[in-house]
């Protein structure tokens, strides 16, 4: 049964300055990023899916894919791998950035039921989400 619901795009390339996307010489993809933001914010396989949009076998498999990157695949050695580097800080940043977007995705899907048709123009500047960015 194919799934006809209206997948959550992923946030764009601008919102993961570059010093984001290495953790301890290791380069990471935008989507493993964003697993490992959620992984050590507690997060569970299931909240997980739901703010990411994605699918459960579609999480273990970046979590596999991670844990083959640092040299551990289990969820804790994520977690450990991330605390002890400098960039703990920033990928927390970055979860609650993951967060922000999905509630303004949950607003947006609201605003847009009651709108009919009438639809405001939003846009979103990345210029000071993270506070180790140059104004």
């Amino acid at each position: 049964m194919q799934n006809n619901r209206l997948k959550s795009p992923h946030l764009p390339p601008e919102f993961y300055p570059d010093d984001l996307l290495t953790i301890k010489d290791i380069r990471l993809t935008l989507r493993q990023i964003d697993i490992i933001a959620c992984l050590i914010s507690g997060g569970t396989g299931k909240t997980i899916s739901s703010l990411l949009d994605i699918e459960i076998k579609t999480l273990e498999a970046h979590k596999k894919d991670i844990g083959g990157k640092i040299g551990g695949g289990i969820q804790e050695d994520i977690i450990s791998f991330v605390q002890t580097s400098d960039k703990y800080a920033l990928i927390k940043q970055h979860y609650l950035i993951l967060l922000y977007k999905s509630e303004f995705e949950k607003q947006l899907k609201e605003h847009a039921k009651n709108s009919h048709g009438n639809f405001p123009v939003f846009k979103i500047e990345t210029q000071q989400i993270y506070s180790n960015k140059p104004s």
